[in-house]
């Protein structure tokens, strides 16, 4: 684990459309690591008005930063490539299903994200193909 690492994170929003954010570790204080989204205009930009003066801007929200312990890992969720993301993703979305069988609404839910998931799983593989 080193700073410019890339790691992403995949999940469904509300209107049933798959996502995946790039997330970058920013920077290692010990004992904490930083990762950062890199979201155009929001964290990173055009940082003067020199030629190709590009990074990232400060200061970063806390909205759009994540710490985590360096001993621990990366957080759950985090991977290292996009597949992975949505395994992942999918794996929790199953995990969901699993732990509230009674509740039909939270089922309902699962079950569409997994459909979303799944179909965006076979695209992102055979796309590595």
């Amino acid at each position: 684990m080193k700073t410019g690492d890339i790691y992403y994170r995949a999940g469904v929003d509300e209107t049933g459309k798959t996502y995946v954010d790039e997330w970058i570790l920013r920077t290692i204080r010990q004992p904490y690591g930083y990762l950062v989204i890199k979201l155009k205009a929001v964290t990173w930009g055009k940082r003067s008005t020199k030629n190709g003066d590009f990074g990232w801007l400060d200061p970063i929200d806390p909205l759009f930063r994540t710490r985590f312990k360096v001993v621990d890992g990366v957080p759950g969720g985090y991977a290292r490539t996009k597949s992975a993301a949505f395994r992942k993703a999918l794996a929790e979305a199953r995990a969901s299903r699993k732990k509230w069988p009674d509740d039909p609404e939270i089922v309902a839910e699962a079950d569409a994200e997994i459909a979303a998931l799944t179909k965006r799983l076979k695209r992102e593989s055979s796309a590595a193909q």
